[in-house]
């Protein structure tokens, strides 16, 4: 994803928005300040369905570079074994930035050291780290943002 791919998935969901987001998104943000927010809070909460057809929620350090989602999912955890099933998803982050969309497996975090000085604080340093995870690559299909940034 580019950060024009992300601008026009924000105006084409707002564009198609209805009732309570519609009003609730009615200025939505830029691709830049939904980019700059994410890396600033670090983290993102990602929703899945478990194998029994439950929602499950997790909480993952996220980062964002050239408009594209990143992120950081352990090696032994539920939300890996959901992903590998079914890579919808839907996510915030600090209650300002939501969506959904599908999660792409990008590799192991060895392989964001490039990309690691432009993300969040939480992912770049664990990727600095040589943490034994792996990230994937969220591309939305619906994604609002609007409100305070602080």
């Amino acid at each position: 994803m580019s950060l024009q791919s992300l601008q026009q998935t924000i105006e084409q969901s707002k564009a198609n928005a209805k009732g309570f987001s519609r009003d609730l998104f009615h200025e939505p943000w830029s691709a830049e300040q939904v980019q700059d927010f994410v890396n600033a809070k670090g983290s993102m909460t990602v929703a899945t369905i478990d194998k029994s057809g439950k929602p499950h929620a997790a909480s993952v350090a996220a980062g964002c570079v050239d408009g594209t989602l990143y992120i950081g999912v352990g090696r032994r955890t539920a939300l890996l074994g959901n992903l590998r099933r079914d890579d919808a998803v839907a996510f915030t982050v600090g209650g300002i930035v939501v969506g959904q969309g599908t999660a792409a497996l990008g590799g192991r975090s060895g392989d964001m050291k490039a990309i690691a000085p432009q993300l969040g604080a939480i992912l770049r340093g664990a990727i600095e780290q040589d943490w034994d995870g792996y990230y994937y690559a969220i591309e939305p299909s619906k994604i609002f943002a609007t409100g305070p940034t602080d």
